[in-house]
């Protein structure tokens, strides 16, 4: 738990992540984690490449559909409230940093909340500047 709020410190307090930004964030790492945790043991599957000890497709792609699906309810919530314009490049850059945190949670050997919401937030501001 420690590590799932460091990193939600650290975006905000070093890398002054925008509130909203960092709500994306937080909605990938909050839903996507669990998600590949009950996916990976309840679905039985192939391992992924590098990680035969326990991470599985079944996982990582839970990881990836749960969390895509929880940004997409939270940008219509925050598109019929006003307070986010939503373009396609916003969408697919939300997209690519919740393949990032997948990458992080599947290939990171520990603190991996930590390193999720880094590699999250770390690609979705390389991607919108």
């Amino acid at each position: 738990m420690s590590s799932y709020l460091l990193g939600l410190v650290v975006i905000r307090l070093v890398f002054h992540a925008p509130m909203i930004e960092a709500l994306f964030i937080m909605t990938i790492l909050s839903w996507g984690d669990p998600a590949a945790r009950i996916g990976g043991k309840s679905i039985e599957g192939a391992y992924l490449p590098g990680r035969k000890d326990k991470k599985t497709w079944a996982g990582f792609l839970s990881f990836i559909f749960v969390a895509s699906l929880m940004v997409l309810f939270l940008d219509l919530g925050l598109v019929a409230t006003g307070a986010l314009t939503l373009g396609a490049s916003t969408f697919m850059t939300q997209y690519f940093a919740v393949l990032a945190g997948g990458l992080a949670e599947a290939y990171v050997p520990w603190w991996d909340n930590f390193f999720i919401t880094l590699a999250s937030y770390g690609t979705y501001a390389a991607i919108m500047g």
